[in-house]
């Protein structure tokens, strides 16, 4: 019997699946790619996630890259969000954006995110279970919003 390259490619995307966690890890992102110098692809997938949960990983972790490259703004696109339903594990959610960064808050743009204000706001929201290390330390960002603070305009 002759098994289809979609076959195939489903097989090997639940084994894939299968070696990982049940769940997705805020620390432990399926995919960060680098497009170019300024954008990265970022991706997470768990079993019976929540899209919201996914979509604050993908948001933090552009946040995260988007201070740790020396940037201050950051946008999402091409975000797209996918559950696929299984017979014995319940449903396997992917989320996934592009974040393209800048240092200069763009005008006219509209769903620019503050990276500083993503991982004050949103950041904290994650919890322990789900982040074992962190790219940008808290205090870290805190010590680069008081530069700000003290740099002449």
């Amino acid at each position: 019997m002759k098994i289809s390259f979609y076959r195939k490619s489903i097989i090997g995307f639940l084994f894939a699946i299968l070696a990982s966690c049940a769940t997705a890890r805020y620390d432990e992102p399926t995919v960060i790619l680098k497009i170019d110098d300024s954008t990265y692809q970022i991706r997470y997938v768990g079993w019976n996630d929540s899209s919201v949960k996914l979509k604050k990983y993908v948001t933090v972790k552009a946040a995260e890259i988007t201070l740790r490259e020396k940037y201050t703004y950051f946008e999402l696109f091409n975000e797209k969000s996918r559950s696929t339903m299984t017979q014995n594990f319940g449903s396997i959610d992917m989320y996934e954006a592009h974040a393209k960064m800048y240092k200069q808050k763009p005008a006219n743009l509209p769903g620019i995110y503050n990276a500083v204000e993503v991982m004050k706001n949103l950041g904290t929201q994650i919890s322990e279970k789900d982040l074992d290390k962190k790219i940008v330390p808290m205090k870290e960002i805190e010590d680069k919003e008081e530069k700000k603070k003290t740099e002449p305009l």
